[in-house]
């Protein structure tokens, strides 16, 4: 068992990259979502945020070149903080989501 100081506030979500055995991706209340090498765990891979609202959950497509997130929760508001990001994997270095889809929570 290995630790790492992956991220400032409480973890919400750990995944593994499905077709990369050393690629893993965490977020955090912190807002923050980093992908990381498990061969070097000194610093992430790659790092986005600090976004609108901390990322809740998060999956990978099935080839693991894309990545979906959703934020927590916030129950019946509209607004960017309520969307489903999509993300590919290796445009990290400069992180724009791909897809927004606005979620609204009642």
């Amino acid at each position: 068992m290995q630790s790492i100081p992956a991220h400032l506030q409480k973890m919400c979500c750990v995944v593994w990259h499905p077709i990369d055995p050393y690629c893993f991706v965490t977020t955090s209340a912190d807002g923050y979502i980093k992908m990381w090498n498990f061969g070097d765990l000194s610093k992430p891979r790659h790092s986005i945020g600090v976004l609108p609202a901390p990322v809740w959950k998060l999956k990978f497509s099935f080839d693991g070149e894309e990545f979906a997130s959703i934020p927590l929760p916030q129950r019946g508001i509209q607004s960017s903080k309520n969307t489903l990001n999509v993300w590919r994997t290796g445009e990290l270095d400069n992180a724009q989501a791909m897809k927004v889809i606005f979620i609204i929570i009642y």
